[in-house]
């Protein structure tokens, strides 16, 4: 008996496994990139959380705000 050879059915499965991996890593390229720039879109500002020069002199004219900390040494000038 002559065994018969299936190499159309070896070739058609393995494209078939080839599409499905690369169809997978396409979704998954464009969902991780979406996520990427929706984060970056709602990003506060960095430079929004430091004082300005005007804040600081507001707050060091009042007496119940101390900017520095207490245990830190004020440098003076000799």
């Amino acid at each position: 008996m002559q065994e018969k050879n299936n190499y159309g059915k070896i070739i058609a499965i393995t494209l078939a496994v080839i599409t499905a991996t690369t169809a997978i890593a396409y979704v998954l390229y464009r969902l991780t990139r979406n996520l990427l720039s929706f984060c970056s879109s709602y990003q506060e500002d960095e430079e929004d959380d430091f004082l300005d020069l005007d804040e600081m002199e507001e707050l060091s004219e009042d007496e119940d705000v101390n900017l520095f900390d207490e245990d830190e040494e004020t440098p003076t000038v000799e």
